[in-house]
């Protein structure tokens, strides 16, 4: 008998079986392959020519659908996802002890009062060899630690503010520390974090006990990428807070992993190679600016009604050649916020690939930071030309 000649319910059947196993393997190869999307291209591009050979209406449609995944398939395979190289942290303290904890404020915390060493390895190089040190806030410690009694200057941010790949008196509140000593910084910024997390602090009023007295500045230092972190469309710091529209206000919404396809979803693409390196930075729409720079905005505004006579400052990073950078910096001017463009001022230190990189990772390195310390000491805090001299 031709399949012509079957009857719709074998057809049905012959159709719906070859596509589940499809789907329960497609799960199986995103749970466990590193690189899956070019056998699940070809996977389902297999289906597609099944299914128009069972149903010849569809014939036409299977076939072009098969020659869009064959083709999808073969980008895959050329255009590998970001593989990041093999990053160990290992508790100084104990061994059994994970540098990072659950906070159901900011979502993760390096764990308080310890250290650990933190290396990466790329392409067989270690490029990353770095001891953190954590204070009873969970903080990063700033070398010099200034004196209690100084007044505070608050850095927030991620891993460019915490110093990721730099020891701690290379980090960029260290630096500061080193260059005006009569003040006393506070490192806020975490890996991962955003400028969620900066309001989320500052709303919660944990840095205002932190730091003990208002402080005189809160320098905020900003990448593109926190525009993902703050909707939500990132892979990581799933329990980070939320913030959106409410009323026409800006309110907390909770935190991200309260949609719980989002996490699943955001882990299964960041396997593919097509959407990581082509099409996450393009997904950002207009609205998210916004809601970011209305986040920023907000925090400004928190530190403005906290700490009356305290400045608050942007360090922007352009990320040069990145789709949003630009849209992103005209609404924080827009909205009226301090900016200092990093491209303005020392455009050498953007490039990631010089000695201003740490090489194999991208984090800034100790000169990037120094040089950054420099104009944050002449432009935000001006008292340390008179000092200095």
């Amino acid at each position: 008998m031709s399949i012509q000649q079957w009857s719709s319910r074998k057809r049905l059947a012959v159709i719906c079986v070859p596509l589940c196993l499809s789907a329960g393997l497609s799960l199986l190869m995103l749970w466990k392959l590193r690189v899956p999307f070019p056998w699940i291209d070809v996977l389902w591009g297999m289906c597609s020519v099944w299914v128009g050979f069972v149903c010849r209406p569809w014939q036409r449609w299977g076939i072009n659908l098969a020659v869009i995944l064959f083709t999808l398939a073969i980008a895959e395979t050329c255009i590998r996802p970001k593989q990041p190289g093999d990053a160990t942290y290992h508790s100084l303290d104990a061994p059994q002890l994970k540098f990072v904890m659950g906070d159901d404020l900011l979502g993760l915390v390096p764990r308080p009062n310890s250290r650990a060493r933190h290396t990466l390895v790329t392409a067989g190089q270690t490029n990353i060899d770095a001891v953190y040190t954590i204070d009873e806030n969970s903080l990063r410690v700033v070398s010099p630690a200034g004196r209690p009694e100084s007044e505070p200057v608050v850095f927030c941010g991620c891993s460019y503010t915490f110093g990721e790949g730099v020891e701690d008196d290379e980090s960029l509140p260290s630096q500061v520390a080193l260059r005006r000593p009569d003040l006393r910084m506070l490192n806020f910024g975490f890996s991962g974090y955003g400028p969620h997390q900066m309001l989320a602090n500052l709303e919660s009023g944990r840095l205002g006990k932190i730091c003990g007295k208002p402080p005189r500045v809160v320098i905020y230092q900003m990448i593109p990428p926190h525009v993902k972190r703050v909707v939500g469309w990132v892979p990581y710091r799933a329990h980070a807070p939320r913030y959106g529209w409410q009323g026409g206000k800006l309110c907390r919404l909770g935190h991200h992993d309260d949609r719980r396809w989002l996490a699943p979803l955001q882990k299964g693409l960041a396997k593919s190679g097509v959407y990581s390196k082509l099409l996450e930075d393009w997904i950002i729409s207009s609205a998210d600016i916004e809601l970011t720079a209305a986040v920023v905005e907000q925090s400004a505004a928190e530190v403005a009604g906290q700490f009356p006579g305290c400045e608050f400052h942007v360090l922007f990073w352009s990320f040069p050649h990145n789709p949003i950078a630009a849209s992103l910096s005209a609404e924080l001017k827009r909205r009226g916020l301090k900016l200092h463009m990093v491209q303005q001022f020392a455009p050498e230190i953007e490039d990631r690939n010089s000695r201003f990189g740490i090489p194999g990772d991208g984090h800034p390195s100790p000169e990037a930071y120094a040089r950054l310390a420099d104009y944050i000491c002449q432009e935000i805090l001006p008292e340390a030309a008179a000092t200095s001299q």
